[in-house]
């Protein structure tokens, strides 16, 4: 949350001096040190389900696609009954129907 919140989550220090990009950058870069964390830790016991979907959600908002897919596969793999996995499912098919075909004017369109 601190991230969120424009807070150094290491030092609390307030980020509101930084620009936008930045910000962003900063932002990406705790996201995906998140995942890396969790992902590297190795005896989650009982909380590994909810650790995994914590990664993948990390990694998503860090734009990292391998560390993303990394949680997944371990997900579906081991938990594929999951709320994790539905939620996943759900906004994986959210994504393809909300594609929307290019808007560039077909050939014809130029005759």
């Amino acid at each position: 949350m601190a991230l969120h919140n424009q807070q150094d989550p290491e030092t609390h220090e307030s980020m509101r001096h930084l620009d936008k990009k930045a910000l962003r950058e900063f932002r990406v870069n705790g996201y995906r040190r998140l995942a890396e964390e969790i992902l590297e830790e190795r005896d989650w016991g009982p909380y590994e389900e909810e650790a995994l979907g914590a990664a993948h959600m990390y990694a998503q908002a860090g734009g990292d696609a391998q560390l993303s897919q990394r949680a997944r596969d371990g997900l579906f793999a081991k938990y594929p009954r999951s709320m994790a996995v539905r939620r996943i499912k759900e906004n994986e098919t959210e994504d393809e129907n909300d594609e929307t075909p290019s808007k560039r004017p077909s050939p014809k369109a130029n005759e």
